[in-house]
């Protein structure tokens, strides 16, 4: 994968270096903090099973080759190309896209209650919505795109600050 140095600083503190500085670092917690805001703030309801969802991330997220590989070399933290922020985002639809409590924040409330899957037959694959029209709450879904991306952008301004 990549390898890293680490050096002290004044404070102590380890603080990665050896990488150029057009590499976006992101942790685990990261990863787990931006799926539990932007699913939140994305969705018309706070979903009943995000807990179920972060759960799932977490333990993916401790099982993933990468972050498995970056703690063999005491980092805990992937770095991705800044200038390209589709690798970051093909990288957490890979890591998320296949949870079924990811997929079902795409459903509606009305869907739920009528059974309705995730890839079920007739159901478009994503649903969207657009703001220039008013669709009732209980048939309000969660762009699962728009949440990825919002991630990425989130943690690239969070490390341009």
């Amino acid at each position: 994968m990549w390898s890293i140095k680490k050096k002290k600083n004044t404070k102590g503190i380890v603080t990665p270096t050896g990488f150029a500085e057009s590499k976006l670092i992101v942790g685990k917690s990261d990863i787990l903090g931006q799926v539990a805001h932007w699913t939140v703030v994305l969705s018309p309801y706070i979903p009943d099973d995000l807990e179920i969802l972060l759960s799932k991330v977490k333990k993916k997220l401790e099982e993933h080759p990468d972050f498995i590989a970056a703690q063999k070399e005491n980092v805990g933290f992937l770095a991705f190309d800044w200038k390209d922020n589709m690798a970051l985002e093909n990288w957490l639809h890979a890591l998320l896209d296949d949870i079924p409590e990811f997929q079902n924040l795409n459903l509606s409330k009305a869907e739920k209650e009528k059974g309705v899957k995730f890839g079920d037959e007739g159901r478009p694959a994503f649903v969207g919505h657009s703001m220039h029209w008013k669709v009732p709450e209980d048939h309000e879904v969660v762009d699962l795109d728009a949440i990825v991306m919002n991630m990425c952008r989130s943690i690239a301004v969070e490390r341009e600050s």
